[in-house]
C-alpha cells in the first residue's frame, strides 16, 4: 500500500529512493519488482541495521537531488495528490519551508480509526479546521511545546536546505521523538502553511515503534527534551507552561498505568525527566 502511494502521486516529477534497511521480511523481493518496473525508483540497501529510522532519513535526503523531500515511512500511506497539493502550498507562498496536511489515523487494517483533529482543537478550537500559514516561531511559542502538531513525517513536504539546519548528532540520539525535535529546528525562524484536507494516513496501532515505547520512561525523557530545545529558541507563555506541565503529567499517569519497565526503574527515570522539564519552564 504504501508503495503504490507513492508511485501512483498525481505530481510525477518525482525521485524515487527506496531504503531498505537491512529488513528480514519479504522486503527486497517487493522493492525489486516495483523497481523493475518504474525507472524512478533508486534502491539502496542496508548490511547493517541501524537501529534509527532518523539515520535513514539523513540517508535519504543526502541522496536527494530535488528541491523539495517527501519522506514516506514503511508503516503508513498518503492520497495520491498529496505532493500536487502541498507543493501547491509553496508556489501560492514562495516563502515558506514547510508544507503539510491534516492525518488521519489508521489501524493495521488500514482502516480510519481517528483524526487528528481531535487532538489539536484542545489547543485551538478551529485553527486546523482551514487551510493556513504560520510563523514558524509562533508554532514554536504557542503549540509544539504541548504536542507534536505535525505527528506524521510523511504528511509534510520540505525544502531540502532545511536539513541543513538540523543537529543530526543530537537527532540520532532520539528513539522516539526525534520527529518533533526534526521539526522544531526547521521551524525556528521559518515559515509552514498547512493544509486541512486529511490526504496522509498514519498507522498509530500494532508493532510500531511509537506503540512499543509509548507508555515508557523513555518517551516522557525524549517529550521532556523536546521542550526544553524550544525553550532555548523561543520564550513561552505562562498559559502555555501550565499546558505543557499538564500534558506531561497526562502522559505521566499514563505511562505509569501501562509501563511494564517495573516501578522502581520507571520512577527513577520518569522523575529525572519531570526535573529537567520543570527547570526548562521556570
Amino acid at each position: 500500500m504504501r508503495i503504490d502511494s507513492v508511485v501512483n502521486q498525481t505530481y510525477g516529477d518525482i525521485e524515487i529512493i527506496i531504503l531498505d534497511d537491512c529488513s528480514t521480511d519479504n522486503s527486497s523481493e517487493i522493492i525489486e519488482k516495483y523497481a523493475s518496473k518504474d525507472n524512478r525508483i533508486i534502491k539502496h540497501y542496508n548490511t547493517i541495521n541501524t537501529g534509527s529510522p532518523f539515520k535513514q532519513w539523513k540517508k535519504g535526503i543526502d541522496l536527494a537531488k530535488g528541491e523539495f523531500i517527501w519522506i514516506a515511512e514503511s508503516d503508513d500511506y498518503a492520497d495520491i495528490t498529496l505532493i500536487e497539493k502541498l507543493l501547491g502550498a509553496f508556489f501560492q507562498n514562495p516563502d515558506i519551508s514547510l508544507a503539510y496536511c491534516q492525518s488521519n489515523f489508521v489501524n493495521t487494517k488500514g482502516e480510519v480509526v481517528g483524526n487528528h483533529i481531535e487532538n489539536l482543537s484542545l489547543l485551538h478550537p478551529n485553527l486546523w479546521q482551514s487551510d493556513f500559514c504560520m510563523d514558524g516561531n509562533e508554532v514554536l511559542a504557542h503549540f509544539m511545546p504541548i504536542i507534536n502538531v505535525i505527528p506524521n513525517v510523511g504528511a509534510v513536504l520540505f525544502r531540502r536546505n532545511m536539513a541543513d539546519k538540523v543537529n543530526w548528532d543530537k537527532l540520532f540520539c532520539f528513539r522516539l521523538g526525534g520527529d518533533r525535535y526534526f521539526w522544531i529546528e526547521v521551524l525556528y525562524n521559518s515559515k509552514l502553511c498547512f493544509t486541512a484536507e486529511p490526504l496522509n494516513y498514519f498507522r498509530i496501532e500494532g508493532d510500531t515503534q511509537r506503540a512499543k515505547h509509548l507508555h515508557t520512561a523513555l518517551y516522557l525523557n525524549e517529550v521532556a527534551e523536546n521542550v526544553i530545545a524550544i525553550c532555548k529558541r523561543v520564550g513561552l507563555s505562562r498559559k502555555v507552561k501550565h499546558q505543557v506541565f499538564r500534558q506531561w503529567l497526562h502522559y505521566f499517569r499514563k505511562a505509569k498505568r501501562y509501563t511494564n519497565e517495573g516501578n522502581l526503574r520507571f520512577y527513577y527515570r520518569s522523575s529525572f525527566a519531570f526535573i529537567r522539564l520543570l527547570k526548562s519552564l521556570l
